[in-house]
């Protein structure tokens, strides 16, 4: 290969190399232009991107003004992850100097009512109640131990995925360490007993429910499942 040639080459290289050097100080030296939040399905409801741009955007010396080489990512992302409300977030910045913000709420699934009142989700983490949305959720009176957490969720997850006790589960409570059902639809108390036999709780539950619809007959205070093979009603 000819000299010339070789310095051509070693030219263009150089060139580009330059180039592309350039081009990533250019990138790095422009700073964060503006910011959107994005909020995943069935999110969006506990927070507003107004309140999700004030975490992020306090000072003018803030990471909305910062260089972009500088912006810590992962750190906010972990400042988000901290919120009670939030359950995944995803930053991301493109070339034209935009940041993004993909926010996913956590879902409760129950309302503790107590000397504090508070959400769990379904992986137990506590949320605090919110001025911008009322969740409709089974309420739990009393104070919850993490001990009895568990099966708490537990139950309530089962009664989700049934079309009746879906829409009749309104509050729970623990009572000499058994769990204690409110309906919607009918006035006495279900002694459920702990949170397993679903399927055959639930069977006779429904049962005893129609029962009572259909003969008029007056209906318990207590209703308790946790024996086998029957139901004992207290009037």
């Amino acid at each position: 290969m000819k000299t010339t040639n070789i310095l051509f080459l070693v030219f263009v290289s150089l060139f580009l190399f330059g180039m592309s050097g350039f081009a990533l100080f250019k990138s790095n030296d422009s700073k964060i232009s503006s910011l959107e939040v994005l909020f995943s399905e069935n999110s969006g409801l506990f927070l507003s991107p107004e309140i999700v741009n004030k975490m992020l955007i306090q000072t003018e010396d803030s990471l909305f003004f910062q260089q972009k080489d500088v912006v810590a990512l992962k750190l906010m992302e972990q400042k988000l992850l901290a919120h009670p409300m939030i359950k995944n977030v995803q930053l991301y910045t493109i070339p034209q100097g935009e940041l993004f913000v993909e926010i996913e709420e956590r879902t409760p699934v129950l309302r503790v009512i107590g000397e504090t009142s508070f959400y769990i989700d379904n992986t137990g983490a506590k949320m605090p109640l919110s001025s911008r949305h009322r969740a409709t959720v089974p309420l739990f009176y009393g104070a919850i131990e993490t001990a009895d957490l568990k099966q708490v969720l537990r139950l309530v997850e089962s009664a989700s995925g049934d079309s009746f006790l879906a829409q009749e589960l309104i509050h729970l409570k623990l009572q000499n360490n058994q769990l204690v059902l409110g309906l919607r639809s009918h006035p006495f108390e279900v002694i459920w007993g702990k949170p397993d036999d679903f399927v055959v709780k639930i069977n006779k539950l429904k049962r005893v429910c129609a029962y009572y619809v259909n003969t008029k007959a007056a209906p318990p205070v207590k209703l308790n499942l946790t024996y086998s093979q029957q139901v004992v009603a207290s009037y």
